[in-house]
Order: structure tokens, then C-alpha cells, then sequence
């Protein structure tokens, strides 16, 4: 057990002497080689024929891989967020400079269908970065 967790023990103990129900709960231990590792911890009272508490049961489960999962997971939703996002901003981009390059010819490609539209945005997006680049200059 890592020292900041002292208290927690005590107050386990002291609710288990006064009889309380402890609900399963998570923490962290430290293991006998010194690493911590996230545990799910099920405390339970052993009382005696008379109902006086005796003891306690206490059941640690390592949880680790979980929680690094659980953390892995939220590190991947929130890149692909970012990328849709990304997308999003690319799409809503394109659509606008499609709209102000000419009305006429983006409703007529409209009417058609999605597939000439993207085709029209994909033509329109490879001439503009040609336009953007300049020639490598030789030395």
C-alpha cells in the first residue's frame, strides 16, 4: 500500500467495526516489488455464530489492463474526433469555395448527383494546390 493510502485502511477498518456495509470500490496498491498497479477491492466482515465481527475478507483484483485500455480507448475516440473534425472543416471548405466560384455550374453538378460533385470539388482542389505551388528553383 502506498503511504497516501493509510487513512483509506483506517477507515475501511472503522466502518467494518461499526458494522457498515462497504460497496466494492477502486484504489490503488502498491505490489511487492514496488510497482502500482489499479485494483477493484470487495471487503467484507466475518462475524462469529454470535453476529460480533471477527474479521475481514478482503479480495483485491488487479484492474490494470483494463483502466490502460479504458485510457487507450479514450486517446484513440478523441484523435478520430479530431480527424472528423478535420474532415468536416476540409468538406464545408471546399463546398463554399465551390459556391462562390460559380453558381450556375455547382447547381447544374448538383442536379446531376453526388458523384460529378465530388468529382468537381476533387478537380477544384487539385488546381488550386497546383496553382499554390511554386516551381523548385535550381542552384
Amino acid at each position: 500500500m502506498t503511504p497516501d493510502r493509510y487513512e483509506e485502511e483506517q477507515s475501511i477498518l472503522q466502518r467494518l467495526r461499526r458494522g457498515e456495509r462497504l460497496e466494492p470500490f477502486e484504489t490503488i496498491r502498491r505490489r511487492k516489488d514496488g510497482s502500482l498497479i489499479h485494483v477493484s477491492v470487495t471487503i467484507s466482515p466475518i462475524k462469529n455464530v454470535e453476529g460480533r465481527i471477527i474479521g475481514a475478507s478482503k479480495i483485491a483484483r488487479d484492474i490494470t489492463k483494463g483502466k490502460q485500455a479504458q485510457e487507450t480507448q479514450a486517446l484513440l475516440l478523441g484523435e478520430m474526433r479530431h480527424r472528423v473534425n478535420n474532415l468536416f472543416a476540409v468538406t464545408n471548405a471546399l463546398v463554399g469555395m465551390i459556391a462562390r466560384s460559380g453558381r450556375k455550374k455547382w447547381r447544374r453538378q448538383f442536379r446531376l448527383g453526388w458523384l460529378p460533385l465530388i468529382a468537381l470539388m476533387s478537380s477544384r482542389v487539385q488546381a488550386s494546390s497546383t496553382r499554390k505551388q511554386s516551381p523548385a528553383k535550381s542552384c
